[in-house]
């Protein structure tokens, strides 16, 4: 079968050491005929088991200890979490529910359900992509299109509509849908995605183009088989508890998220981003699972984002062209990006009147372009970036900076200094601490 389960990393307190198990091998499609839906068994199973306190409508006095973000009260949440499931509830003593009363039989039938790919009601339990899949160019794609074959196609051409097809493997072209829509088996497009509405695809592995994403309001925004994206990611308007891609590796183009509301982001795999990383005006309060990021081609922007109160990790990001942090008014620290040693563009960070504490950039000597500290709370400027060289240099409207002696390593900068609006700082203690840095521009102290 296509179907197959992914490693989704989910940090849940208390279950931090759970792995889930590798099945055997995936169920026969003649086993999946007969296999338990989500609206005949895995729906009602949950609520009777798991939401009591893993529900979205609960209060946290409610949830008797369980995270906010973690609900499976809905299908998409649910499968966002993927075979992890089955190590948190199945086994003769699972640590979830925590009273322990599922019985043997159930706990095969959401095994069987979670194998034969979370199948509901009114759609096909088989795997239509098992066998070579039918050809059908995209001028013939009706509304019956799946209901006239259990075989999986492959559409040629772009393909434009709002109804969702439960049988096709694959888009050989541009994807563009209005509307909420499932698609259960469709695991590549070669072209691009646009959907506004909702999009459900827990088998999607790979968009060679844009993955351009709109309008949507809902707990979970998952797609949990997804590797690859050869073009853009880009989020618009989306309101969620958590944007989780647990398997992404890679994304040729921008990471761009906008004009959204989301508490935490997750993406524990991803290590390429070719393009820029572009977070902005949007309510973001945890950016989670960025740990593997190793490479981004253009700037990380992060840019009036409101709710986010500390930016850690990015432990192994080595290079980016440029970074910016402005107009994040909650952002009291930055303890991040510990191992990028150069940057070839600027260092930002402004508008930041929360900001009390950089302890980031712990390996960072060279910035090609200019260092920017404008409108922080930082008193001091320890610790700080072993920085040597840079581009530029530029302290502006630092109300409470009061000594840059902890700031000693800087030995040059290529062009201009300007030091403007720092009651706290002594002129004496600014002109003693620039005689140690060689200056080839100008230098301005207002």
């Amino acid at each position: 079968m296509r179907h197959r389960t992914a490693g989704v990393s989910v940090f849940l307190i208390g279950l931090g050491s759970c792995k889930a198990p590798e099945p055997s091998s995936w169920v026969e499609n003649a086993a999946c005929a007969a296999a338990p839906s989500w609206e005949g068994f895995a729906q009602g199973w949950l609520r009777t088991q798991c939401t009591s306190c893993h529900g979205s409508s609960l209060g946290l006095a409610q949830r008797q200890g369980a995270p906010e973000d973690v609900n499976f009260d809905t299908y998409a949440s649910t499968v966002s979490y993927g075979p992890d499931i089955l190590a948190w509830a199945v086994g003769e003593a699972p640590p979830m529910p925590p009273a322990g009363q599922t019985t043997h039989d159930s706990q095969q039938h959401l095994i069987e359900w979670v194998e034969c790919g979370w199948p509901r009601d009114g759609l096909s339990p088989f795997d239509p992509c098992a066998e070579p899949p039918q050809v059908v160019l995209a001028s013939e794609v009706s509304d019956a299109l799946c209901s006239d074959s259990q075989a999986g196609l492959v559409i040629h051409g772009d393909l434009l509509g709002t109804t969702a097809h439960t049988c096709i493997c694959e888009v050989q072209g541009n994807l563009t849908l209005k509307g909420p829509s499932e698609w259960p088996v469709l695991h590549t497009v070669t072209g691009s995605i646009t959907t506004r509405g909702g999009f459900l695809s827990p088998s999607l592995e790979h968009v060679e183009g844009t993955l351009d994403i709109a309008d949507i309001a809902e707990e979970t925004l998952a797609f949990p088989s997804l590797t690859r994206v050869g073009g853009d990611l880009m989020l618009r308007d989306v309101s969620v508890s958590r944007i989780q891609w647990p398997v992404l590796d890679s994304i040729g183009g921008h990471l761009d998220i906008q004009d959204s509301v989301a508490d935490t982001i997750e993406s524990p795999h991803l290590q390429d981003v070719g393009g820029d990383i572009i977070l902005a005006t949007s309510q973001i309060e945890a950016l989670n699972g960025f740990d593997s990021l190793k490479a981004v081609g253009g700037t990380v922007s992060l840019h009036s984002i409101v709710g986010l109160k500390r930016i850690e990790g990015f432990s192994q990001l080595i290079s980016a062209e440029s970074m910016a942090i402005e107009a994040c008014p909650d952002l009291m620290g930055v303890d991040a990006f510990d191992a990028v040693e150069a940057l070839e563009g600027a260092l930002t960070l402004s508008e930041l009147p929360a900001l009390y504490y950089v302890g980031g950039w712990s390996s960072l000597t060279h910035i090609g372009g200019a260092f920017t500290i404008r409108d922080t709370a930082l008193a001091t400027l320890q610790p700080w970036p072993p920085v040597i060289t840079a581009g530029g240099l530029a302290l502006e409207d630092q109300p409470v900076l009061a000594s840059l002696e902890h700031f000693s390593s800087l030995t040059h900068v290529f062009n201009d200094v300007m030091i403007r609006n720092t009651p706290q700082l002594e002129p004496e203690h600014i002109e003693r601490w620039l005689k140690a840095i060689e200056v080839n521009g100008s230098i301005s102290i207002e």
